[in-house]
């Protein structure tokens, strides 16, 4: 199975006087995932902001800097799962 999308997020003020210097950053990032998918059984790798693209999520200017939050970086990672039934057990509640 393969999987992957984009989001575009466009800039945005975080002032209400849309000062330039406090004006978040536009960007496209993109996620994916690739893996097998069994009956009971799955293994994924996944990566988040492939391409790692920076950017503020808030920016604001202080003494003449910009400072602010980035985003989340690049990531990859991996996921494994499965479901395993008719493992239970009986207990006598009278033992």
């Amino acid at each position: 199975m393969i999987e992957a999308n984009g989001n575009y997020t466009d800039f945005a003020y975080n002032s209400a006087v849309n000062l330039e210097s406090e004006k978040s950053d536009s960007r496209l990032i993109f996620n994916g995932r690739v893996g097998y998918e069994g009956e009971n059984w799955a293994v994924f790798v996944y990566g988040r902001n492939i391409f790692d693209e920076r950017y503020f999520l808030r920016r604001f200017s202080s003494k003449g800097r910009d400072v602010g939050y980035l985003g989340e970086p690049g990531i990859i990672g991996f996921t494994i799962s499965g479901s395993f039934e008719g493992l239970g057990y009986l207990v006598n509640p009278d033992s």
